[in-house]
């Protein structure tokens, strides 16, 4: 991580370092500035995500699934379950949007198919390009040079800190699915 945080400084100083008057790099110096920004963001959440729940409540699987669609950037098809769920409202729905918002970065917003089967919740896009589904959920891995990758970890963390798993899957080369073993209550 301090690898990540320590690229993005190093050129802001040889960039400053080169500043004309017609600011010719000043477009470095953001980018820099923004990528900082968003792995400091990103390392947060992730520090959130790890922490242990406390005075978790009942849920409805259906009703996490639909706020975390409505905060999200593809439109997802609510799966008729009356299951529940115990745990903190607030991460679950950050967990699930970012599972949602990874599905619409890597695939095809529109093929994004949530699904709630016994004890497991499951996401699953068609994402395109390679990626290493042994590496998917660690802190870091990415295959989008504009995202410091640490969604993925969250979610996987999220999980844990309610008791639960994440299993990833690669399916017919393209798609992950991401499954979060839970005890889901009718």
């Amino acid at each position: 991580m301090a690898h990540d945080l320590r690229n993005p400084l190093n050129v802001i100083d040889g960039r400053l370092e080169l500043l004309d008057a017609s600011g010719e790099h000043r477009d470095a110096i953001e980018r820099s500035t923004t990528g900082i920004a968003d792995r400091i963001t990103a390392l947060r959440e992730l520090a959130a995500a790890a922490r242990p729940v406390v005075g978790p409540d009942l849920l409805a699987v259906s009703d996490l699934i639909a706020e975390a669609a409505a905060r999200g950037p593809i439109t997802v098809d609510i799966p008729d379950t009356d299951r529940h769920v115990v745990g903190d409202a607030d991460r679950l729905t950050a967990a699930l949007l970012e599972l949602f918002e990874n599905a619409a970065t890597h695939g095809d917003a529109d093929c994004v198919v949530v699904t709630v089967e016994g004890s497991t919740l499951r996401v699953e896009d068609d994402g395109s390009g390679a990626f290493d589904p042994d590496r998917v959920l660690d802190a870091g891995y990415t295959t989008d040079p504009d995202r410091p990758g640490y969604g993925l970890t969250a979610v996987d963390w999220t999980a844990r800190a309610h008791g639960w798993s994440v299993d990833v899957a690669e399916n017919a080369g393209l798609a992950v699915d991401i499954s979060i073993g839970a005890p889901l209550l009718a």
